[in-house]
């Protein structure tokens, strides 16, 4: 898959993420957040990790 579909809201292709669970690091923005947003809209089960609360929201 061409990465740009992605970074377009493309979605993931299908990774076999149905229940699975990932820790993301750094959720509480950038990059780390639009992927913990992606993986989640494919099906994982998500833990975010970060370092300031008020970014959580």
């Amino acid at each position: 898959m061409d990465p740009s579909t992605i970074a377009a809201g493309g979605g993931f292709p299908d990774l076999g993420l149905d229940g699975a669970v990932i820790v993301v690091t750094g959720a509480g923005s950038g990059i780390c957040a639009a992927t913990a947003l992606r993986l989640g809209a494919a099906g994982a089960r998500v833990v975010l990790v970060g370092r300031r609360i008020e970014l959580s929201s």
